[in-house]
């Protein structure tokens, strides 16, 4: 089973990589580790039964170790350690938010756009809207920048141009990008963060 995972994953890898993408600019094509997060995230995308029950219960909180709770962050973590990289282990996008500063790797972006002066996003980073929500950002396109996202409605979905989280009653802003390293150092990895 585990190896015919890492088959459709490498094989949606490629599929990304080589024609998945409408014309990205060459910084923006994923490789390495982040091809295999960029898969496996939208191998996910349009699906939503089969990730939850009711409620707030889903399959990604429960792997992650947790009960039934809003789960952005459970699908951005659930990612990430299943591509064999680990991450803080918390549901909380406040909690990812203050790892990502306390360890430099939080871009905020200009209120009302997707730029983060001084630095371009990498298919995989995440982004954050307030403490609302946490999405992956799975790369350009023709309708701007993609991204997966858990629990956003009810599901797994993949949306261009996301702006704002507008699953909240006013919807929030995009804030800021987590640059995600493909190693961090072992003490940051795997502390829970709640």
């Amino acid at each position: 089973m585990k190896r015919l995972r890492n088959a459709v994953v490498a094989l949606l890898a490629t599929f990304i990589v080589v024609g998945g993408l409408v014309s990205p600019p060459s910084s923006a094509v994923s490789t390495g580790p982040r091809s295999v997060i960029v898969a496996m995230a939208k191998s996910y995308d349009q699906y939503h039964s089969h990730y939850r029950s009711s409620g707030n219960c889903n399959i990604f909180s429960s792997r992650n170790g947790r009960g039934c709770e809003p789960w952005c962050a459970d699908f951005a973590q659930y990612v990430w350690t299943s591509a064999g990289i680990a991450h803080p282990n918390s549901g909380l996008v406040a909690a990812w938010a203050q790892w990502a500063r306390s360890h430099h790797l939080w871009h905020s972006v200009t209120v009302g756009t997707f730029t983060s002066p001084g630095y371009s996003p990498q298919p995989g980073d995440l982004m954050v809207y307030g403490s609302a929500h946490l999405g992956i950002y799975t790369g350009p396109s023709a309708s701007g920048p993609l991204s997966t996202n858990g629990n956003f409605p009810d599901g797994v979905y993949t949306y261009p141009h996301m702006m704002t989280n507008t699953g909240k009653p006013q919807g929030t802003s995009l804030t800021g990008f987590i640059e995600m390293p493909v190693s961090t150092p072992s003490s940051t990895t795997t502390s829970t963060i709640n």
